[in-house]
């Protein structure tokens, strides 16, 4: 926050022989003056920036009536700036010129807090729901941050200043991990264009924010492993039945989230149409229901929707045990990029096992047997290639394979 200096005009000395003592801010290289004052030159003090007691032979200077004045002024206008820090007001060399004057400042059009909660309102016009709990939970994220660290949270405080607290915060004092640090900033870059575009800040010192999400390890089921886990006779039926929820995932390419929804009304023959909860999609994905898929259906034909009701946190936990008691306990060397360097862990896989690997799995298989890459992006509903990258995992047998294609080809032509 920028400080008040008061500074003496040496050169402009009346006939009395008082100067005007300058209060000085500068902001955005600015400087906005306001004379609150007369000495003598040779009463003041640079230093201390104040006026010094006259000398017993000389003209009594009122040095403490003027001192005080001086502090009373800088205490102005440290209530000013920080009135204009809590409520989003942009302080600029203008506005404080204004307040200097005595006239009226401007309203700001609206605080940052009250404009994160009406982006959150357009966002369920036009984004999907689970999208919107995302950034819920990202703004309440970053409130608990501002209530424990009390860096107050205003769009002026969203500089590097406020990336070095808040990396600190999410890093080392909430434990969290590099990749979701990336995350919440990327999402407050989101809101901070959102609020620019409509007026409601001038600042830009977000746009420096530099925070890459770094590459993770993609762990998936093999084929060997997803046949043991598909044809295993468990003893628990929260077992089979999450087993046969996490199978049917890993043969269509659906989250949990759309795997759950899904009722007697999405089928159309041998096809499964449905809309993604997560993306806003003008055309529904259309996905052929693979014998294995069909058979798990048959189990629960009774009933409205295609497969058992659970929930995503019970979810993981029955499936993790599901994996280990089918014996899926293959060791996986994995990165991890907690502090922002990599580094390598070695973790058994029914520990790793979760509800988002089924889309993993069945983007993995699909391509080791063939699928083609528009073919795959189709039935995900995936449209980047960036993103498909994050799902897919190439095994060196795969890759194999494909090669050896590639030689018979060469082979079967003449040179």
């Amino acid at each position: 926050m920028p400080k008040v200096g008061f500074f003496i005009q040496k050169d402009k000395i009346n006939k009395h022989g008082y100067t005007n003592i300058k209060a000085i801010v500068t902001i955005n290289y600015k400087n906005v003056s306001k004379s609150v004052g007369q000495v003598r030159p040779k009463h003041w003090n640079p230093i201390k920036q104040r006026v010094s007691k006259s000398r017993a032979d000389e003209e009594f200077n009122n040095h403490e009536e003027i001192n005080q004045q001086l502090e009373n002024f800088q205490k102005e206008v440290d209530v000013f700036m920080k009135q204009c820090q809590k409520t989003g007001k942009e302080l600029t060399a203008d506005l404080l010129k204004d307040f200097f004057s005595g006239r009226e400042f401007y309203s700001p059009k609206i605080t940052f807090w009250k404009a994160w909660d009406d982006y959150l309102q357009q966002a369920l016009l036009i984004k999907a729901s689970k999208t919107v709990k995302d950034q819920t939970s990202t703004r309440n994220y970053f409130k608990a941050f501002e209530e424990e660290t009390k860096y107050i949270m205003t769009f002026e405080n969203i500089n590097l200043e406020f990336l070095d607290k808040f990396r600190t915060y999410v890093l080392e004092i909430q434990n969290n991990h590099y990749n979701y640090l990336a995350t919440l900033t990327r999402r407050l870059k989101s809101f901070m264009n959102w609020s620019y575009e409509r007026g409601f800040t001038h600042n830009t010192e977000y746009r420096k924010f530099k925070i890459q999400e770094k590459p993770g390890t993609v762990v998936a089921l093999s084929l060997d492993e997803f046949q043991r886990l598909y044809n295993f006779a468990f003893e628990k039926t929260k077992h089979d039945r999450v087993r046969d929820i996490f199978c049917f995932g890993c043969l269509t390419g659906l989250r949990i989230s759309d795997l759950l929804r899904l009722t007697r009304e999405n089928l159309q023959g041998e096809t499964l149409i449905t809309y993604m909860k997560k993306v806003k999609k003008d055309k529904p994905l259309e996905i052929p229901i693979l014998p294995q898929a069909r058979k798990i259906l048959n189990k629960y034909q009774e009933q409205y929707y295609l497969l058992p009701k659970i929930s995503e946190q019970k979810f993981n936990t029955y499936i993790k045990e599901a994996a280990k008691e089918a014996g899926i306990t293959s060791l996986v060397k994995i990165m991890d990029f907690k502090s922002g360097l990599g580094q390598e862990e070695t973790i058994s896989k029914d520990q790793l096992i979760h509800a988002h690997m089924t889309r993993k799995t069945f983007i993995s298989l699909a391509y080791k047997a063939g699928l083609d890459i528009e073919s795959i992006k189709a039935i995900t509903g995936i449209r980047s290639e960036r993103t498909l990258e994050r799902y897919l995992t190439i095994e060196p047998e795969t890759l194999a394979d494909k090669v050896k294609v590639f030689s018979a080809l060469i082979e079967s032509k003449s040179f």
